[in-house]
């Protein structure tokens, strides 16, 4: 930071980061004359040496920290600031009383930094009950929000009951924005999940959300975010937790309760369950909540057809073809378009369980039926009667486009070949579909949607990837069947829309209608129609503006954003009358290319396979690259930029790292280019977009360079570079490791007390440890990310062949525990 003068209410707060549970290294004394030295050199120094100052006392400990808060009240802004920095970095127990006295310094950024201290989980349950009772009271009564909020999150910090304590009665007694950051607080605290299972159970005790035990009610928008948050994953955490009637009382009364945000809580909190207890692999238990709550009479056929695709997600395509064909004879009779829907998605279920269980033929018989229903709901035209009714239109589109493609797949599983004609006949069916649905999404809406891609149909949750490729644990399908049929289905799909499928093969069609959709009159036309609803919404917009009655905008905004969106019609109008070349050039850039092609990579290089998901990785990049320079965008550049990294990741993979950095650093050098064309452009957000995958191209080459080459000096500098563009959590806990790699364990440890646990961090943190030589924290860290991270087994042997050779982990090599959590 450039000078403690000028620090930004944020720097402070960032602070409050969750800082774990980690115990903080005895400190020596601090040298007491060299302290007060500093201490007195502080009254008259400007911002930047207060700057340096606050430093070297932080560098001394405790003992100087203690001193610091000595006087504070006495001293000047500049001086305060340096002092409270100085107790919230250095500060320990010895110093809570001092900085509970100061937190009524005047001076925001003083009591963000007392709070940081206070909030400290290092601490432990030191003073745990006066360092809850200063920040309680400081939530209730402190004039700025903004340490308000810092309070209630630094009590979710303080590992200890009292602190639980003091967010239940918060969730009562503060300003609506801070009780919902309390109830949020509270559903984040391990310990507290009996206390929100609690206390949601006993709001829904009587008729309605009113407490039984006579305590005041909770108010609603802490209610919400107590059911949003935290019921549903505190419940699946808890033994035997949904199997009891009270367990999803708050289930099923909040999903009938008269206020939508209490109802949108429960849909969320049977989500958080069920994801939940799918994460733990306890199938059973989401499968009888689920049944539980149809019998409640809670969305029976919605939950019916959710427990066939949590089967078919996870394996068994038995009980997801017993549950989908359940769901159709359910809805066989059933003539209103929410009962057509709800037939053709159980048909759809029904087709990709056939299909999972290798019987293609009778998948296809399902699939005639889904499509049918669907034939019949498009006839609708629910697009011509209203906005919400035009996604309902555009989402039959898109099923009736899954539809397609399993037709394709099962084709394919057949014996079909990708440059088959009817193969590609379908493709261009189900691109056509998306195109129609991409036009119903259009019409009406402001602002228009400027492009789409397939990832859009893709998405589809009763679709292949969805249900079929993408299993968490198990897949649906065997990974090397999934990977062949999805490179299948890819480039069939990549031969009739090129533009938006790099990375798949492509067959060569006899006619250019199936090659690109600008030779293909009906999907020639969707295009020209989506571009003049699109210029119909921005004038439509443009109007509005002029005369005042546009929604959402205040007066003094109006002017600026007409000027915008005039500009931005000139544009689109003037790409319509220039030569049939440019023109083309503007259609096409209504469909984005998809990233589908690098998930099949990245799936592939989780199993092993480094050199097929290369392969993939190249071919993105050189589609990419034969692009007109009139359709290369930010979200192209990104996406060549990722094929990078994924290229350079594979070649480390192998063993070859001067292969690996000579592709990263090319990459880099393309990164840094566009991104000072786009400065030049003051291209705020893309500029932004492009740090981040820069930052992540340096990361690539750090590991490359300290795994791979064994040269921490050039992993240093290029980690580095990464941390001035991002820093996050994970890029702090990486920066604990270079430090403790270079020998700087102080410091490495007073960055890793700032840092909260978490599943993305696990592997780095037990490299930090290791490297630190705290061997017990660092096997605990390393099997939970064993345990945690990796979706499958050959996922998970990767990581611990990399394990096996990993620098970092070298401290661990004889220790037998490390021994057993490597083996194959």
């Amino acid at each position: 930071m450039n000078g403690l003068g000028s620090i930004p209410l944020a720097s402070a707060l960032l602070l409050l980061a969750p800082l774990g549970t980690r115990a903080a290294p005895a400190q020596e004394a601090a040298p007491e004359p060299r302290a007060q030295v500093l201490l007195s050199e502080l009254s008259q120094a400007s911002p930047e040496e207060a700057s340096r100052i606050a430093a070297e006392l932080i560098s001394l400990g405790e003992p100087a920290a203690r001193a610091a808060l000595e006087g504070i009240a006495q001293a000047g802004l500049v001086e305060r600031r340096a002092r409270s920095l100085v107790a919230a970095r250095a500060g320990g127990a010895a110093s809570v009383d001092a900085a509970r006295v100061a937190l009524t310094d005047p001076d925001l950024e003083v009591r963000a930094n007392l709070v940081a201290l206070l909030a400290r989980p290092d601490l432990g349950a030191e003073l745990a009950g006066a360092r809850v009772d200063a920040l309680e009271a400081l939530a209730l009564a402190d004039l700025e929000p903004e340490l308000r909020s810092a309070a209630v999150e630094g009590l979710a910090r303080i590992d200890a009951p009292e602190s639980s304590a003091a967010l239940e009665r918060l969730l009562r007694a503060l300003a609506p924005a801070e009780r919902a950051l309390a109830a949020a607080a509270l559903s984040a605290q391990p310990r507290a999940r009996g206390k929100v299972l609690d206390l949601v159970q006993r709001a829904f005790a009587a008729r309605g959300p009113a407490d039984p035990s006579g305590a005041r009610p909770l108010p609603e928008d802490s209610l919400v975010e107590l059911i949003a948050r935290g019921y549903g994953p505190a419940l699946a955490e808890s033994a035997g937790g949904g199997d009891a009637p009270l367990d999803l009382a708050p289930l099923v009364q909040g999903s009938r309760h008269p206020s939508p945000q209490i109802r949108g809580a429960a849909r969320l909190a049977i989500e958080g369950f069920v994801g939940r207890l799918r994460y733990l692999g306890e199938l059973e238990r989401a499968d009888r909540a689920l049944a539980a709550l149809a019998r409640a009479g809670l969305d029976p056929l919605g939950l019916l057809a959710r427990r066939a695709a949590l089967a078919l997600q996870t394996g068994n395509g038995e009980k997801a073809l017993e549950l989908a064909r359940e769901l159709a004879a359910r809805t066989r009779a059933q003539d209103e378009i929410d009962g057509r829907r709800r037939a053709a998605s159980a048909a759809l279920l029904e087709a990709a369980a056939l299909f999972a269980l290798e019987r293609p033929d009778e998948s296809q018989a399902a699939l005639d039926r889904a499509a049918a229903l669907l034939d019949g709901l498009e006839r609708e035209r629910m697009d011509l009667r209203s906005e919400r009714l035009a996604g309902e239109h555009a989402l039959a589109l898109e099923a009736h486009a899954t539809v397609e493609l399993y037709r394709i797949l099962c084709a394919l599983e057949l014996g079909g070949e990708p440059q088959d004609a009817a193969l590609l006949e379908r493709a261009r069916a189900a691109h056509e579909l998306a195109l129609r649905a991409q036009l119903a999404r259009v019409g009406g809406r402001f602002p228009p949607p400027a492009s789409e891609s397939l990832d859009q149909l893709f998405a589809n949750p009763l679709g292949p990837s969805a249900l079929l490729f993408a299993g968490p644990r198990e897949g649906a399908l065997a990974p090397e069947r999934s990977a062949k049929l999805e490179e299948g289905l890819g480039t069939v799909l990549a031969t009739v829309a090129p533009l938006e499928l790099p990375g798949f093969p492509r067959a060569e069609p006899d006619t250019a209608r199936l090659r690109d959709p600008i030779e293909d009159p009906q999907r020639f036309n969707l295009l020209r129609r989506i571009q003049s609803a699109q210029i119909e919404s921005v004038q439509e917009r443009i109007a509005e503006l002029r005369s005042g009655t546009a929604r959402g905008v205040e007066p003094e905004r109006a002017l600026s954003e007409l000027t915008l969106w005039s500009a931005v019609l000139n544009d689109m109008q003037r790409s319509r009358q220039r030569d049939p070349e440019s023109d083309f050039v503007s259609l096409k850039r209504l469909r984005s290319p998809s990233d589908a092609a690098l998930g099949l990579a990245l799936t592939l290089r989780e199993e092993g396979r480094s050199a097929a998901a290369r392969e993939i990785a190249l071919r993105v990049r050189a589609d990419l690259d034969r692009l007109d320079a009139r359709l290369r965008s930010t979200p192209v550049e990104l996406l060549a930029a990722r094929a990078d990294e994924l290229v350079g990741s594979s070649w480390m993979d192998e063993a070859k790292p001067e292969e690996a950095e000579r592709v990263l650093l090319a990459s880099l050098e393309r990164l840094e280019a566009i991104e000072r064309d786009l400065e030049e452009r003051q291209a705020a957000q893309g500029v932004a977009l492009l740090r981040g995958q820069r930052s992540s191209v340096l990361v690539a080459l750090a590991v490359n360079s300290n795994v791979k080459l064994r040269r921490p000096e050039r992993a240093l500098e290029y980690f580095e570079r990464a941390y001035e563009l991002r820093r996050d959590d994970f890029m702090r806990v990486l920066l604990a490791c270079y430090r403790a790699r270079a020998g700087r364990a102080d410091d490495a440890r007073a960055v890793l007390r700032e840092v909260p646990p978490s599943p993305v961090n696990y592997y780095n943190l037990a490299c930090t440890d290791a490297l630190l030589g705290d061997a017990d924290t660092a096997l605990d860290y390393l099997r939970l990310d064993f345990t945690t991270n990796h979706k499958s087994p050959a996922a998970l042997e990767r990581q611990k062949t990399w394990a096996r050779s990993d620098p970092d982990l070298d401290s661990l090599r004889e220790d037998a525990r490390f021994r057993r959590l490597v083996e194959p």
